[in-house]
C-alpha cells in the first residue's frame, strides 16, 4: 500500500473490537480518539458519531490542530512531487483550503516550477444558480456530512482548457485531485467527472488522488484472525491511484454481527 500507513492502534485489534459493545464504548472511554502520525508528528483525531458510525474527524485549521496544516502540507507536497503532478485540483473547504494552498506552494518550490492549481466550489445547490458563472449542471455529491453539489465555473473551465493546450493536446497533463480526507469518494469522483466533461475526456478517465487520510470500513473482508493469539490484523485494500498519509477505520455496527 504505497504512501500509506495504518494508524498504530488499529494494526492489531482484539476480537472484541468487532462486537457491538466495543462500538458502544467507542465514543465514551479509551477509544475517544485516534493517534495519527502525519508528516512525522502525532495528532489526536477525535472520534465523532455521524449517523451511527464512528469516524476520526480531521480538521486542518490551525486553531483546531496546531501544526497539522504545516505537517500535512509537507506530506502532501512530497506526494505531489513524487508523482510529478502538473495541475492540482482541490475543493472549497473552510478547514482544508489552507492545507491545499500550502502544499501546492511547497511542491512548486521543491520542483522549481509552478504546479498549476484551482479550487472547485462545493456547496448547496443555490450556490450555482448564476448560469453566467456556472453554465454546467452541478454534480450532486453525497458526503458523510450530507448532500452537496460541486461545479467548475466558466472561468475555471477556460483556464483548464488553456492549460491543456499549453501542455500538448496529444498528451493529457498529469492532474492530481486533492482533498483532506477520502471517505465515500463522492467528492473526488465528482471532481473527476467535472474535469473530464470540461476537457472532453472519457467519462471513466482516472486521475491520481491525494489526501492526508483515507477511511475504510472495518469489516470481515478486511481482517485476518490469528487463532493462536486471538488477534485480528486489519488489511484494507487501497486503490492504486490513491496516495494518502494514513489509513483510518470507520466503525459500522451492523457489519460487526458477521464475526
Amino acid at each position: 500500500m504505497p504512501g500509506a500507513e495504518y494508524l498504530n492502534r488499529y494494526q492489531s485489534l482484539p476480537v472484541e473490537a468487532t462486537t457491538p459493545s466495543f462500538v458502544e464504548r467507542f465514543n465514551k472511554d479509551s477509544f475517544h480518539a485516534l493517534t495519527a502520525n502525519i508528516g512525522g508528528m502525532d495528532f489526536k483525531l477525535p472520534i465523532v458519531d455521524i449517523g451511527g458510525i464512528g469516524i476520526a474527524y480531521l480538521d486542518c485549521s490551525p486553531e483546531k490542530n496546531p501544526g497539522l496544516e504545516e505537517k500535512g502540507s509537507d506530506a502532501l507536497a512530497k506526494m505531489i512531487v513524487s508523482e510529478g503532478i502538473e495541475i492540482a485540483v482541490g475543493v472549497s473547504s473552510s478547514k482544508s483550503e489552507g492545507l491545499f494552498r500550502k502544499a501546492i506552494a511547497k511542491a512548486s518550490f521543491i520542483l522549481g516550477r509552478e504546479v498549476k492549481s484551482l479550487i472547485i466550489h462545493r456547496g448547496p445547490l443555490d450556490d450555482f444558480s448564476n448560469k453566467s458563472v456556472y453554465p454546467g449542471k452541478p454534480i450532486p455529491i453525497d458526503v458523510i456530512t450530507g448532500s452537496k453539489y460541486l461545479a467548475i465555473s466558466r472561468k475555471q473551465a477556460e483556464t483548464l482548457q488553456r492549460w491543456m493546450r499549453e501542455s500538448d493536446e496529444r498528451i493529457i497533463p498529469k492532474i492530481g485531485l486533492i482533498d483532506d480526507v477520502i471517505s465515500t469518494g463522492a467528492t473526488t469522483n465528482g471532481m473527476r467527472q467535472e474535469i473530464n466533461r470540461v476537457l472532453g475526456l472519457q467519462k471513466d478517465y482516472e486521475f491520481d488522488i491525494f489526501a492526508l487520510m483515507e477511511e475504510f470500513d472495518l469489516s470481515v473482508e478486511d481482517v485476518i484472525l490469528n487463532p493462536e493469539t486471538n488477534q485480528i490484523t486489519w488489511c484494507p485494500k487501497q486503490k492504486s491511484n490513491h496516495h494518502t498519509e494514513v489509513i483510518a477505520p470507520v466503525l459500522i455496527p451492523d457489519k460487526f454481527k458477521i464475526l
